[in-house]
């Protein structure tokens, strides 16, 4: 059989179908990015020039088997030819290349290399620059390039919706949310699970809790079924909106359907605290620690350790915040006031007892060293 572009360009693209398959998780076959790259050099070697399509197809390839350096190698060898150019699929191809290797910069640069050749780009592309910067947690600039999209005359898809509500949520960016969905709704994009719990996340962490809980009962009332994080976005929106016994109801439900983490129990503790029921704060947090998978932050160890001092158990508090250290944490500010009067009442205790102070009513007396070690700790408190 005779060989051609046209075989070798067929070949690439089948490359990339494979590779496409194995990201999504829907094939165990080999990588086939090495193949792609072999085939590109063997039709350079036969003095032919590949197509623009086979080139496109080999960035893909190695992109998507997240091998952003080889796609963008291709990706030069294309700009470098005589007889073709990139395509606005050439560069989303390579954009989403970027996208995957966490090289948003590069990603940036390509962006802009391509409005300089007066090239518009297209759907894919913008969504590839957007999503990189989102996802490597730049999402100002994922804002401002949405902006610069919609000028050149792209309205996103449902999938850059929710790119853009995820970037909205890690900036905190509550008044952009609002604005998205609003625009999904004229544009007839029903938001999704997805959507709805960035869209609950950046009102709740914003301030705008009544915001956060009409749009998780328009969620429900539409039969959407919520998932562990669109449960913490809830409960935390409910404690904000001081409705401490409806974020616990929510609480226990997202337990007996086994949607957990940390950031439920967090809520959950606050809304405790919101009652004084500083006892069942700690009966959530030794929930939490039954379960493996999950692991206390600074936020649920800080708020333990104010609730062991509120119910006089010194010696627990103290302990806790050791471990909070131990792992590389600090606890926040109301957790070292609470934990620095426990540390203070210890070496008052201790004082007291070595003059002879008989006011401890027998209890347990630390010793020299934990006496050092409690001077130690409130140093570095």
């Amino acid at each position: 059989v005779k060989t051609s572009v046209i075989t070798y360009g067929a070949a690439i693209a089948a490359c990339e179908k494979v590779e496409v398959k194995r990201a999504t998780g829907q094939s165990d076959q080999p990588p086939a990015w090495p193949l792609a790259l072999s085939l590109l050099h063997r039709l350079r070697r036969k003095k032919l020039t590949p197509s623009a399509v086979a080139y496109n197809a080999a960035i893909g390839a190695c992109g998507k088997g997240k091998h952003w350096q080889a796609a963008l190698k291709v990706f030069s060898d294309l700009t470098s030819e005589d007889s073709i150019s990139p395509t606005e699929v050439s560069y989303a191809s390579a954009m989403d290349a970027c996208s995957r290797g966490g090289k948003w910069q590069q990603a940036l640069l390509l962006n802009s290399d391509m409005l300089a050749r007066q090239i518009r780009g297209n759907i894919v592309s913008w969504t590839s620059v957007i999503h990189a910067c989102e996802k490597w947690d730049q999402p100002a600039l994922a804002m401002r390039l949405y902006g610069e999209m919609k000028q050149v005359g792209f309205q996103p898809d449902g999938k850059l919706y929710n790119v853009l509500l995820r970037a909205c949520e890690k900036g905190r960016m509550w008044k952009r949310a609002e604005v998205i969905m609003e625009q999904m709704r004229i544009c007839k994009h029903e938001p999704d699970l997805s959507d709805y719990t960035h869209y609950i996340g950046v009102c709740a962490k914003g301030g705008q809790a009544q915001l956060a809980i009409k749009a998780y009962e328009e969620m429900i009332s539409r039969g959407i079924r919520p998932n562990s994080n669109t449960y913490a976005a809830a409960i935390l929106a409910f404690v904000r909106a001081d409705e401490p016994r409806r974020a616990l109801e929510l609480f226990d439900e997202s337990i007996d359907r086994g949607a957990l983490t940390a950031l439920s129990f967090e809520a959950a503790m606050l809304a405790c605290k919101a009652q004084e029921r500083h006892a069942d704060m700690l009966g959530i947090f030794e929930e939490l620690l039954a379960h493996e998978w999950l692991r206390p932050d600074e936020a649920t160890y800080s708020l333990a350790v104010q609730a062991c001092a509120a119910t006089e158990q010194h010696d627990e508090a103290i302990r806790m915040t050791r471990a909070l250290r131990r792992q590389g944490l600090r606890p926040r500010s109301e957790a070292c006031l609470a934990a620095i009067g426990c540390f203070e009442r210890l070496l008052r205790r201790t004082a007291a007892d070595a003059g002879g102070d008989e006011g401890s009513g027998g209890a347990a007396v630390p010793s020299g060293s934990a006496t050092a070690a409690a001077e130690r700790d409130l140093e570095h408190l």
